[in-house]
């Protein structure tokens, strides 16, 4: 569909759906984005733009954590 009209609505959403679901957060809060220019009046979209950004704060909390620990082991690991 959106070979066809890349402007689609549905067809923007339902893919921002399918990218949500893939954990692709950031591509899909973009076709979020695009619907909202191309269609203001459409509060699901926006909602899912407020979701999008939610998840991606989390992911880069955990990555943070992750990483942190991460180079502490290693820099107790040369310590020895």
């Amino acid at each position: 569909a959106l070979e066809l009209d890349a402007n689609n609505e549905k067809a923007l959403f339902r893919r921002g759906e399918a990218l949500v679901v893939m954990k692709e957060f950031d591509k899909a809060r973009a076709d979020f984005q695009r619907v909202t220019q191309l269609y203001p009046a459409n509060k699901a979209a926006k909602s899912q733009i407020l979701l999008c950004q939610k998840h991606i704060k989390e992911q880069h909390e955990k990555d943070k954590r992750l990483y942190a620990n991460m180079f502490q082991k290693f820099a107790e690991r040369d310590a020895k």
